[in-house]
């Protein structure tokens, strides 16, 4: 029998790709079969909580209680869920009972305790930064607008102009972003301060920091702007406290005593 480089026959080899392939079908099969659960449940369970409501009962039962899809792909064990007994549904999309999938891993494995979530020093340094490039961007595109008015009054052309449109870009983009990038590292000191402090991180720190870095932003410039700084910041923020909380004010607005 003829042999491969690497000590392998062809039969060998044959049989090593079989594997390989099936080992591959089953990674996909699992992966579909897993986004297929994360929508049916999204479909069927509208209000995640401890019990399920009279149409969400209806979605699970039409899902699980299906004696075609049972007869065809065995029923499996009964498992206990949220109201009652359930069957494991069995897709008819697949050849095989995906009770013997093993079951997908979490995709980030957290700390007993540990905040599911990037605290206001992780993301101080992503906020930084896109301040800097949004500052560059605007600044760039305001100085190119001014530049190209200047020359023209000017009556400059060729390298000239080039040379003095480049100069307005770079001059009005790096004092732009040098303003929103000082203004980014205030409320982030702040914001991280005031985490630690309160040891919480909700929407009272943001209204909070963003106010105070206002205020300390316009300082200098006496107390009427000072006040219209931090004016601003508390309105900037309370805009974006109230679009974070939409739903949950949402839910309030729905709320019926009756």
């Amino acid at each position: 029998m003829d042999s491969l480089p690497g000590g392998l026959s062809s039969a060998q080899k044959d049989e090593l790709m079989d594997q390989v392939k099936q080992q591959i079908a089953v990674a996909n099969a699992q992966e579909l079969l897993t986004k297929m659960t994360e929508k049916c449940f999204k479909k069927c369970i509208s209000k995640p909580g401890t019990s399920l409501d009279s149409s969400e009962q209806y979605k699970m039962t039409s899902l699980n209680d299906n004696d075609t899809y049972s007869r065809a792909y065995g029923t499996g064990e009964v498992t206990r869920g949220l109201s009652g007994l359930y069957k494991p549904f069995s897709s008819p999309y697949l050849n095989y009972d995906p009770v013997y999938m093993p079951p997908s891993q979490p995709e980030y494995i957290f700390l007993d305790g540990s905040n599911k979530q990037r605290g206001r020093f992780e993301l101080a340094f992503g906020q930084i930064g896109a301040s800097c490039m949004i500052g560059a961007s605007i600044g760039g595109g305001m100085g190119f607008v001014n530049g190209l008015k200047a020359t023209t009054l000017e009556g400059q052309t060729g390298k000239l102009r080039r040379t003095q449109m480049l100069n307005h870009i770079m001059k009005k983009g790096s004092a732009t972003a040098n303003t929103l990038g000082s203004i980014a590292v205030i409320y982030s000191a702040f914001g991280v301060i005031l985490s630690w402090a309160r040891g919480t991180d909700d929407d009272l720190n943001t209204i909070t920091a963003a106010t105070a870095t206002g205020l300390l932003y316009k300082s200098t410039a006496g107390i009427r702007k000072c006040g219209m700084g931090g004016a601003i910041g508390l309105g900037l923020s309370a805009l974006y406290a109230i679009w974070n909380s939409r739903e949950k004010l949402a839910e309030l607005t729905q709320f019926n005593p009756a």
